[in-house]
């Protein structure tokens, strides 16, 4: 093979100095050897870094468990880059399986921003996970692209004049909230459906009087604080007397109170909507309360009950109506608790939960 290389007027010297020193006899042995190392399985420890770096898979490294699925599962997600598939196949990763990706709709001027609805929460390890999704995004998506929310659960779209509903759209934006200092808004939600116990020791507070019962037609009788519609009233007695209890509380305002494992409050949520329980209302009085946390309300506690508490005073200074209170904004000892049940939950960032809660009153 060298000698092909020398021109037609080659002397004895110059053939023999090419053959004196050519390598290939010497490292062609080495060569052949190192055919195929890429593809072997397990990998040479020495080559591993190396491939890593020329594939370009350094930003991804810390996603997989052996540097073999790194290249053989990066390899094969480089190719996609910049499609809806490899953001799918990047959030796979972490946990997202079935990830919508929603390119920003027809006619607005940011047209280049899209948005995933995530298909899953984010999670224990929150911050982390979501921290995670906004890297792998900006590395999967088009250069023109932007990535601007995430969702699941609990999404109300910015409202459009025309196509959306007062009060099922936001004026300007979309639900949601960013952290680490990202540019990812996300808006998670949850439904939590409890029952509770509760009892009341004292009626009088809430209007109901013993003393004055009709023992013909029910064990209570007119008030003046019932209402002229009120269920099952009639005028010489009221008929049923958990009714008449149901109505009753349902004209206090209610708070449901989140307690930690040590009795200690995390905070009240303000009821934003009430039902009666009519499947029980004629044996005990029974109410449903539902109420709905904002982002960041309680983030990072652990709830181990909830109740429900009855006429909480606020500290001077404090906004009325406020949805979300912390136990420094409300005089303490103040409100009708009136009992509570388990209720096991860790509060996060960007997760509102919406807690419906059966109470019945012995």
């Amino acid at each position: 093979m060298t000698e092909d290389l020398l021109p037609d007027n080659r002397t004895i010297l110059e053939e023999a100095l090419a053959v004196a020193t050519d390598p290939l006899p010497v490292v062609s042995g080495t060569i052949e050897g190192a055919r195929g190392y890429r593809y072997a399985r397990p990998l040479n420890a020495s080559v591993a870094p190396w491939l890593v770096y020329e594939y370009g898979l350094g930003p991804i490294s810390e996603y997989f468990a052996t540097v073999e699925d790194l290249i053989d599962l990066g390899r094969a997600w480089q190719r996609i880059r910049g499609t809806p598939a490899a953001l799918k196949t990047a959030l796979g990763w972490i946990g997202y399986g079935a990830p919508v990706v929603e390119d920003q709709v027809t006619g607005r001027r940011r047209w280049h921003l899209y948005q995933i609805g995530m298909g899953a929460l984010p999670g224990a390890d929150e911050s982390r996970k979501l921290a995670d999704a906004e890297h792998l995004a900006s590395i999967s998506d088009p250069a023109r692209s932007e990535m601007f929310r995430g969702y699941h659960g609990y999404d109300v779209r910015a409202m459009v004049w025309g196509g959306k509903r007062f009060g099922d759209a936001l004026l300007g934006d979309s639900s949601g909230v960013r952290i680490n200092g990202g540019s990812v808004k996300w808006s998670h939600g949850r439904s939590h459906a409890v029952e509770v116990a509760g009892a009341v020791t004292d009626w009088a507070y809430f209007g109901w009087d013993d003393a004055l019962a009709d023992t013909v037609t029910a064990s209570g009788t007119w008030s003046d604080t019932l209402s002229w519609d009120t269920p099952m009233l009639y005028w010489d007695g009221t008929a049923a007397e958990a009714a008449v209890k149901t109505w009753l509380i349902l004209q206090r305002q209610a708070h449901l109170v989140f307690r930690d494992g040590n009795g200690a409050a995390i905070g009240y949520a303000r009821v934003i909507r009430v039902a009666t329980d009519n499947s029980s209302a004629a044996l005990a009085p029974s109410v449903i309360y539902q109420v709905r946390t904002g982002f960041g309300d309680g983030d990072g506690k652990t709830a181990a009950s909830v109740g429900v508490i009855y006429d909480l005073i606020t500290r001077d200074g404090v906004k009325p109506a406020k949805s979300w209170l912390v136990p420094s904004e409300v005089v303490p000892a103040s409100g009708v608790d009136v009992g509570s049940g388990a209720f096991a939950h860790t509060f996060q960032r960007t997760v509102r939960e919406t807690v419906t809660l059966t109470l019945t009153i012995s």
